[in-house]
């Protein structure tokens, strides 16, 4: 799930999750939201920018592989 990526990048990168709140801009709630999955697969284009940028990751980070898998399916069909 997308929490449990997310909490195990900022786990690699040695960093709590207030770290992770003030390096992306993003209130130390919402962070802790979407790590516990409170807000589901959810994520808007601009905390998923901020959060991939303090994470270090591509914003593909966010995407379930089956779901960008289906989408890159998509573009190479047209």
């Amino acid at each position: 799930m997308l929490g449990e990526k997310i909490d195990r990048r900022r786990r690699e990168l040695k960093l709590s999750q207030k770290q992770l709140a003030d390096r992306s801009g993003l209130s130390p709630q919402y962070v802790n939201m979407l790590i516990h999955n409170q807000r589901g697969q959810r994520i808007g284009i601009d905390a998923a920018y901020r959060l991939a940028k303090a994470l270090r990751v591509s914003q593909k980070f966010f995407s379930s592989e089956s779901s960008y898998a289906d989408s890159m399916s998509r573009k190479a069909a047209r």
